[in-house]
């Protein structure tokens, strides 16, 4: 299995980008997310990339 850790912009309820993101693991087998690697939004993509408790999360993939 290979894992994926990338920045993801946040959906509203219609499925609209919320301009917020988050970072989150996706896996290439069915069922391997995209899963959010923390549960703050961060305002940039530099900015979830750089979330020192997403990082350290995102160890564990």
């Amino acid at each position: 299995m290979v894992w994926w850790i990338q920045p993801l912009q946040i959906a509203d309820d219609q499925g609209q980008g919320t301009g917020k993101w988050r970072l989150t693991a996706k896996s290439d087998e069915d069922g391997g997310g995209p899963y959010g690697l923390c549960e703050h939004e961060h305002d940039s993509v530099e900015e979830a990339q750089n979330c020192s408790k997403a990082r350290a999360e995102a160890e564990k993939y």
